[in-house]
């Protein structure tokens, strides 16, 4: 399974990318970091979980940057957003 995780950071800035397999990290600034992040996994997403900074503007950003890396089938789970 592959996942990649958008969580907030303060200050109103996007989320940063978090990308965590076994002995790998990768960070970034999401939306624009998250291709690098499915690069380095090597494939295509079954699993996005979206935490990052709650507002609509942001999780669409996050949502639609990373829905064309989706498996099909794959699941996106989004955390507090209004």
């Amino acid at each position: 399974m592959l996942v990649v995780v958008l969580l907030a950071v303060p200050c109103g800035a996007f989320g940063t990318v978090q990308v965590m397999m076994r002995d790998r990290r990768m960070e970034g600034y999401s939306p624009a970091a998250i291709p690098d992040a499915v690069s380095m996994l090597g494939g295509k997403v079954d699993l996005a979980f979206i935490d990052a900074v709650h507002t609509h503007d942001h999780v669409l950003a996050d949502f639609n940057g990373v829905v064309p890396h989706m498996n099909l089938g794959g699941h996106v789970l989004l955390h507090d957003t209004f």
